[in-house]
């Protein structure tokens, strides 16, 4: 039988983040959701608001209980989707 106190500490922890991104038909699913309309001013995300309360994971596996939650939001500053 092994001491507690004998044992290192953990150095690394390894979770999964699991991201579902609401696309407007997917409500039971999805946990992430825009926050704000888009805007008459061009086909563009400047000024999206996505709230999300997602699962973390121990393994890859969407469907494993999770271990803890990551909650808050991604805002959009620019004039193109490919940075949040």
């Amino acid at each position: 039988k092994k001491s507690l106190r004998n044992q290192e500490p953990c150095k690394r922890l390894e979770l999964y983040y699991h991201d579902i991104l609401f696309d407007g038909t997917n409500f039971a699913n999805a946990t992430s959701a825009k926050a704000t309309n888009e805007t008459a001013l061009g086909d563009f995300k400047f000024g999206m608001l996505i709230v999300f309360d997602d699962p973390i994971t121990a393994d890859n596996n969407l469907l494993s209980p999770p271990v803890a939650r990551a909650q808050g939001f991604y805002f959009y500053d620019k004039k193109n989707d490919y940075n949040v």
